[in-house]
């Protein structure tokens, strides 16, 4: 019995059954690997289905967090840029709308209201900041207008 990482793979030689599962008929969250990633020695998989709910909500916590740090660093980059048309600060509130979106319609199944209500608090408060300096770069533009119109 081979053990890789966490998981037991067990093949048993003398068992001749083949064993048919109909995927699509299964309740699990879906995973699909990276592309074009090859291991030597690995089994080649196209398609996963997680069953078991704490490792499903493990998994979307998972991915939450890496799309929550990317849209963390839009942000800082946008906050360093010199833009001050405020275009950037409008891709990051569309960006929090398209996350809102998603956890509330792809992983409301799988996970409790706290847990949804977590990740809507964690975008309210990205959305408040992006409000807060949008305000800030407008009300600067509006001074410097004044300020060059005056004689």
């Amino acid at each position: 019995m081979p053990i890789i990482g966490r998981y037991l793979i067990v093949k048993k030689k003398d068992q001749k059954e083949i064993v048919y599962m109909d995927y699509d008929k299964m309740a699990g969250y879906d995973i699909t690997p990276k592309k074009n990633v090859k291991w030597k020695d690995a089994i080649h998989v196209d398609r996963m289905i997680l069953i078991q709910p704490d490792l499903i909500q493990k998994m979307i916590q998972k991915k939450w967090n890496k799309k929550l740090q990317q849209l963390l660093k839009l942000l800082s980059l946008v906050e360093a840029s010199d833009d001050e048309s405020g275009t950037g600060y409008r891709e990051v509130l569309s960006e929090v709308e398209r996350l809102r979106r998603e956890a509330l319609n792809r992983f409301r199944i799988y996970l409790e209201k706290e847990q949804l209500n977590l990740m809507e608090q964690q975008l309210n408060i990205i959305e408040d900041e992006v409000y807060q300096r949008m305000q800030l770069l407008y009300q600067n533009n509006i001074l410097e207008e004044e300020k060059g119109k005056s004689r």
